[in-house]
C-alpha cells in the first residue's frame, strides 16, 4: 500500500496535465479514478495514517459515471489514452462478473511510476507532508517545469518586494476616470 498525499498528487497531475496537454475529458476521467482510489484508502492503525492502493482495484463503469459524467463509450476512450501516457494502467472486467480494475501511477509516491517524469520536490521526510518545489530559474522560450507554479514568484511567496506596493496599481471606481485621447462611453439609457 502506498503512502499518498492527495493534495499534492493532485497538484503534481495538474501540473502534469498542464504540460502535456491533457483534454477536459482525461482529466475528468483522471480525477473520478483518483477519488475512487481514495475512497479504497484503508486507516492502518499502526501508522496512523491512510494506505492506498498501489495494485489493482476494480470499479465499476456506473461509479466512473457518477464521479465524471462519463459515459462508457467515453470512459473506454478515454482510458486508453490515459494507459498511453503512462498514467494509469488498465484490467477489462468480465461482463456481469467483474468489474474493470485500474492501477493508477501516483506521481508523488516513487518517482519511476511514470515514464520520462519526475517531479522536482525535495524528498519529503514524512510520507504523508506536502513536497516543497524546487526553485528554477526559468528562461525565455522554455516549457516551465510541472513544480513551476505559472505565476510570479511573488503570488508564490505572498509577499511584495521591498519597497511596498511597487507595481501595484489600484483604482477608485468612485471616480470618473481621467485619461486623454479618449472618449467616455454614453451613459446606459442616453
Amino acid at each position: 500500500m502506498s503512502k499518498v498525499n492527495f493534495v499534492s498528487e493532485f497538484i503534481a497531475i495538474m501540473r502534469y496535465a498542464r504540460d502535456y496537454s491533457f483534454t477536459l475529458r482525461e482529466r475528468m476521467l483522471w480525477i473520478a479514478l483518483f477519488y475512487a482510489a481514495n475512497d479504497r484508502a484503508v486507516y492502518n492503525e499502526h501508522t496512523q495514517e491512510y494506505d492506498w492502493p498501489d495494485g489493482f482495484f476494480q470499479v465499476s463503469n456506473g461509479e466512473l459515471n457518477l464521479y465524471s459524467s462519463l459515459d462508457k463509450r467515453a470512459v473506454e476512450t478515454l482510458r486508453t489514452a490515459l494507459q498511453q501516457r503512462g498514467i494509469l494502467d488498465y484490467q477489462p472486467g468480465i461482463k456481469n462478473k467483474r468489474n474493470p480494475a485500474y492501477k493508477m501511477n501516483y506521481l508523488t509516491v516513487g518517482y519511476q511510476s511514470v515514464p520520462n517524469y519526475a517531479p522536482n520536490y525535495e524528498t519529503n521526510v514524512a510520507p504523508n507532508a506536502a513536497p516543497i518545489p524546487a526553485t528554477h530559474g526559468a528562461k525565455l522560450g522554455t516549457k516551465p517545469h510541472p513544480s513551476r507554479s505559472p505565476y510570479n514568484k511573488y503570488r508564490e511567496t505572498n509577499q511584495l518586494p521591498s519597497g511596498g506596493n511597487q507595481g501595484m496599481v489600484f483604482v477608485d471606481l468612485n471616480t470618473p476616470p481621467v485619461c486623454s485621447g479618449f472618449l467616455p462611453l454614453p451613459a446606459k439609457g442616453g
